[in-house]
């Protein structure tokens, strides 16, 4: 290859000169190159400092550094200057930035119209070079000044440049070639454009910055934990033995931490945000790309070797690290940094074929004698070929599409084609044209040979490909082991990975890495990461047997086991449930229950055949405390209930309660991918309004958007609507009755009780009814057809979750054993707190734990004309089990994202009411809603965050104003009754209902006053005007029971709780009013019929007790059944004598 060498030294007659060299150059042929063709000679003790496909720096004679495009790569240690140490003067960098500088000041002072002048550089002239002081940095290695060349450059004939690329060539395949390891980048995945800094001032700026970074790294606390990190014994720096791999893993991992850790307050002081991991890199970045400045380049040069080497002063010398890895590049560290700074979605797709680039390095180190692929030299070695197995369309043939197939050699120097990919498998998609690695596709394996074969994802796909692995594993007669391709398997989680280890290992196969935890996985190798793409790597080469015999074998094998089954292991979900169930009451006793500050659940849907962006859309959260699990979700609840317990509980309804809320904090938290693409309107109705909403989400005339509630679960309030449709039903749902009186007088009484779940005519009154000012519109997101009794349904994923605080980790105490397996120590004080990678949960952090999923069905199947009848899932129409591989994908996707938005700190109320500026009423509500969520933790509190909202109320104008203000007005009554005010709570429910006459939650309250002031009819009537506007309110339903019982009014009170209990099954308080009704009905009866004659009322009797059984069964906590309660039943059971009235009796013991 063809580079220029130019002098760093600013004296007047600078020198440069080109010559053909190869990458991998030795010092000695460099020497001889420079001094026979080129007349520069090289004292015997100087150093190569760095090596680059277009440019080298050397440690020249005159002391001068030469450099083009340099990034210290393959740097030696210099020896130790033996001459007296010379004076400090201004290094050529300094000067630079100080010319600079001045450059930027005169042009802060010129005219704006003029144009900006760029940096002035050193000039490169042929000229002979002048003496120049010697670099001299504080912390910096100092280099020694030598003699400057007698004859200026010249340029090298085309027979000489050929024959030093021939001798170079020749010399590197030589096999006692040192490896170079010290490198900062080689190829590392330029996965975002970054622009290069050409204003004089931001190239100032980085080299300040820079500068910064040094002497942050250069400090002793931070050279002490880096002397404990890289610090091995001999037999780890030369050995290559089983099972120190996880530790070189967290070699690595520690290593980079540290470095982000040290630069933190630099980066923060140079205003670059709060100098965490993502600011790192993104200097990082901007460095490699302005790195041809030479000056640039001998800073970095200083950085990489104060990392590795250690500072280096005249006074103090320091010996130099070991090398803790032979074959694995120091740019590994600042590859991985940048891994793990990108977004989660970007990361998770690189992880692909990042996977191959991990492998190839680890081999390199582990698997020498697994073949000539991983012994030879790997500037020397021939392009490596790899497979990889069950490639899809939607995953790895869309990612090749995109060009991340590159990245399979970004741990590879030297330009040209570094590896042969092949993907085997569904792939009708045609690849592009590769640089570095040339991509190929089919449905069989290529007439090629592999190097290595790798099955991605081995727990889905392993069973499928078992023949083509005994015919790859199976070793010929005549042949070696050593001539087999290595067979390579990434898992989702670490269970997986030993599965697949150990099935080969039956199989006489040779396991070179076993569940190596992958550094660029989907979670960029996050140990709290239980489930993560390409988390885990295993390699296995060979087998003792032929293919024929593994074929055999594999026969005799369980196979199954390497495919989770749908339920756990011991019985189906509901079994689980039963046996959770009976129990959890003896497990708590044990006090073995372990503590949760939340624990909710996650709706959403799930289809493998879209691409990794699109496979999983979250649609809402929820409170697992409110939700509903029915059927196969019910061994959810058991078994939190048996295995939890919640403690410290996380306030956060505000945030599970509200649609927009949560979406803005998954965006926020990078994981705005998972969500549906949403618009946000207030509700309010216009005649553009479709259109806007069309245009939002990009909807095709025949397409399909859902209109929600922002603040309503259940199905409430959710629509799923045509394009062509939409402005009808817009205008149905978003214009009131303008006489809502008039109206509830003209409604059928008996609609509550009578119209259909989920109707349109009901989903209208929720709209009505709802105080949040806003409404989303999202597109119509689907899942793959879940089947049930030959039937395919669009189902809706939900997962359950627990969120519990991670504690300080126990100090173990010190022994021998311990102390010989301790890989570095890490009790050197940390200069900077720790800067968060993916996956990671320092203490006082939230963890997650997976609790679970089963798909919810809807009424009707894919084929059904009703479009809400097919898309609406809801538990209470069907249940079905959940594949356990789809619930690890679906894991694996969500990544960290549950912990970071129940983290987010962005809640305080000042926070929420400057949130929306655009939108000051939706800020207000979340306030208020805020305030409602610590009433009863501390109510004063409470009322001050509601005057807050209201003030900021105040300034919004807008029909939609008077939502929120009902809204607010309806719990300042609800403080007043909390506090047993109730004499005060019927102004503050009247002013809700005068600003919002269709809130049905402020009739019901305003019913439930009534009910305080044992006004019952009235009462009644605000109850049923509650229920006209919301058919699906429980509450109401409940205490119109109670009403009615104070009233005598037994079959009303049997009816109300029907109604209830056909929308809420196994509602406690229903079951107990209706079994009231049926015993006072029973009393009735008996009390009616001749002393003498009288028969105990057995129906009633057994309708009561029945009822009573069923509310003592659905209770949430038996504390909630009294003695009271007993009595009653027991006098149900007497046949012997009458029933009669309780003396005293409030209707009321459940509520």
């Amino acid at each position: 290859m063809r580079v220029q060498i130019s002098s760093v030294s600013d004296g007047s007659s600078p020198w440069s000169l080109e010559l053909d060299v190869t990458s991998d150059m030795r010092v000695a042929e460099l020497k001889q190159v420079l001094l026979s063709n080129h007349g520069v000679r090289m004292p015997p003790d100087a150093k190569v400092l760095g090596r680059r496909a277009n440019g080298l720096m050397v440690t020249l004679d005159d002391g001068s550094k030469v450099s083009r495009d340099m990034l210290l790569r393959g740097a030696t240690v210099p020896k130790k200057d033996k001459q007296p140490p010379v004076a400090p003067a201004a290094s050529p960098v300094q000067q630079y930035l100080s010319r600079t500088r001045e450059a930027t000041q005169t042009v802060e002072t010129t005219s704006a119209s003029r144009a900006t002048p760029k940096a002035v550089f050193p000039a490169r002239s042929p000229a002979e070079p002048s003496r120049q002081p010697p670099i001299i940095m504080p912390g910096w290695p100092s280099y020694t000044q030598h003699q400057a060349p007698k004859a200026p450059a010249k340029a090298p004939s085309a027979t000489t440049a050929a024959a030093s690329l021939a001798s170079a060539s020749q010399a590197s395949q030589k096999k006692d070639q040192k490896r170079s390891w010290l490198r900062m980048v080689q190829h590392v995945w330029p996965a975002e454009e970054v622009r290069r800094p050409t204003a004089p001032h931001q190239v100032v700026a980085l080299a300040d910055l820079l500068n910064g970074l040094i002497t942050a790294v250069a400090a002793e606390s931070v050279q002490a934990q880096l002397d404990s990190i890289l610090a091995c014994r001999a037999e780890e720096q030369l050995e290559r033995v089983e099972g120190k791999q996880a530790r070189i893993i967290e070699m690595i991992r520690d290593f980079s931490q540290l470095i982000c850790r040290s630069a933190r307050s630099t980066l923060k002081k140079k205003g670059h945000g709060s100098g965490g991991l993502r600011a790192f890199s993104q200097v990082c970045r901007e460095l490699e790309v302005i790195s041809p400045l030479e000056q640039i380049s001998v800073l970095l040069g200083s950085y990489q070797y104060v990392l590795w080497m250690g500072p280096q002063s005249d006074q103090v010398t320091r010996a130099p690290r070991r090398q803790p890895v032979r074959s694995m590049p120091a740019s590994i560290a600042f590859a991985y940094i940048h891994h793990a700074a990108l977004a989660p979605l970007e990361r998770r797709k690189r992880a692909c074929f990042r996977t191959v680039a991990f492998l190839d390095v680890m081999l390199r180190e582990y698997g020498k004698g697994a073949g000539e692929a991983w012994s030879s030299a790997e500037a020397v070695r021939s392009p490596l070929n790899v497979w990889i197995l069950g490639a899809r369309d939607g995953e790895e043939g869309w990612l090749a599409q995109l060009g991340y197939c590159e990245d399979a050699a970004g741990l590879l120097s030297g330009e040209g084609v570094r590896m042969n990919l092949h993907l085997i498998g569904d792939i009708n998609v045609d690849m592009p044209p590769g640089k570095r690695v040339m991509v190929s596709a089919g449905t069989q394996p290529p007439k090629w040979q592999p190097d290595l074969v790798v099955c991605l994802h081995a727990d889905e796909r392993l069973v499928h490909w078992m023949p083509l692995f005994a015919e790859l594993l199976g070793t010929p007669s005549g042949t070696s082991r050593q001539a087999q391709p290595v067979l390579a398997l990434t898992s989702r989680c670490e269970a997986e990975a030993e599965r697949a280890a150990s099935l080969f290992g039956q199989l006489g196969g040779r396991v070179i890495l076993r569940s190596v935890r992958n550094l660029f996985s989907g979670m960029a190798a996050g140990p709290q990461a239980i489930y993560d793409d390409h988390g885990w790597v295993s390699a296995i080469q060979g087998s003792k047997f032929s293919a024929v015999q593994l074929l055999e074998h594999m026969t005799s094998l369980d196979l199954t086991g390497l495919s989770l089954p749908a339920d756990p292991p011991g019985g189906s979900l509901k079994e689980e449930a039963k046996e959770a169930k009976e129990g959890k009451e003896g497990t708590a006793e044990r006090g073995q229950r372990s503590p949760a500050v939340f624990w909710g659940i996650l709706d959403l849907k799930y289809d493998p055949d879209l691409s990794l962006e699109d496979r999983v859309k979250v649609l809402e959260t929820g409170d697992g405390r409110s939700s509903k699990f029915s059927g196969y979700g019910a061994a959810i609840k058991e078994s939190f209930k048996a295995d939890k317990k919640l403690e410290e509980t996380l306030h956060r309804a505000v945030l599970v309660e509200n649609k927009k809320l949560t979406r803005d904090f998954f965006v926020e938290c990078g994981y705005g991918h998972l969500m549906p693409k949403q618009v946000c309107f207030r509700r309010f109705y216009r005649d553009d309004l479709a259109a806007d909403i069309i245009a939002g989400l990009g909807l095709a005339s025949e397409g399909c958007c859902v209109l929600k509630l922002c603040n309503r679960a259940r199905g409430a309030g959710c629509i799923p609507v045509l394009a062509s449709d939409l402005d009808l039903a817009l205008e149905r749902l978003l214009i009131l009755p303008e006489n809502v009186e008039a109206w509830l007088d003209g409604q059928d009484r008996d609609f509550p009780i009578d119209c259909k779940w989920g109707c349109f005519q009901e989903q209208i009154r929720h709209w009505w009814s709802n105080e949040c000012p806003v409404f989303v519109a999202e597109e119509l997101c689907k899942s793959s057809p879940v089947q049930q009794e030959g039937k395919a349904f669009d189902g809706t994923m939900r997962v359950g979750f627990s969120l519990h605080r991670v504690e300080e980790p126990e100090r173990a105490e010190e022994s021998e054993e311990e102390e010989e397996l301790t890989f570095h120590s890490t009790s050197a004080p940390e200069p900077e707190p720790a800067v968060e990678f993916p996956g990671e949960a320092p203490p006082g952090a939230l963890s997650i734990e997976w609790l679970g999923g089963y798909w919810k069905l809807p009424a009707e199947d894919t084929t059904s004309t009703d479009l809400s009848a097919k898309i609406i899932s809801k538990a209470r129409q069907g249940t079905a089990p959940v594949d356990a591989r789809q619930l690890q994908e679906v894991y694996a996707a969500l990544g960290d994202s549950v912990q970071m938005v129940f983290t987010n700190a962005s809640l305080s109320p000042q926070t929420l009411l400057r949130r929306y500026p655009d939108i000051g009423e939706l800020g207000a509500f979340v306030a208020s809603r805020l305030a409602c969520s610590m009433r009863l933790r501390d109510p004063t509190k409470s009322n001050m965050v509601l005057g807050l909202a209201q003030t900021s109320l105040s300034k919004c104008q807008g029909p939609c104003k008077a939502f929120v203000e009902s809204y607010i007005h309806r719990n300042f009554g609800v403080l007043e009754a909390l506090m047993g005010r109730w004499n005060k709570t019927a102004d503050h429910f009247q002013k809700a209902i005068s600003v919002m006459p269709t809130n049905a939650t402020a009739r019901y309250l305003l019913g439930m006053q009534c009910l305080e002031a044992e006004l019952w009819k009235k009462a009644i009537v605000q109850f049923e005007a509650a229920l006209q506007l919301d058919p699906d309110f429980k509450a109401p339903w409940i205490n119109l029971a109670v009403a009615c019982l104070r009233l005598g009014q037994w079959p009303l009170a049997i009816r109300a709780c029907d109604a209830g209990l056909y929308r809420h099954p196994n509602t406690a308080h229903c079951f107990y009013n209706k079994g009231l009704a049926y015993f006072f009905k029973a009393v009735e009866q008996e009390a009616q019929a001749p002393f003498a004659s009288w028969q105990p009322a057995g129906q009633l009797r057994e309708a009561a007790l029945q009822a009573f059984e069923d509310a003592r069964a659905n209770l949430e906590r038996m504390s909630m059944w009294t003695a009271s309660d007993d009595q009653l039943v027991e006098s149900l059971k007497m046949t012997d004598n009458r029933l009669a009235k309780p003396l005293s009796w409030d209707g009321l013991a459940l509520s």
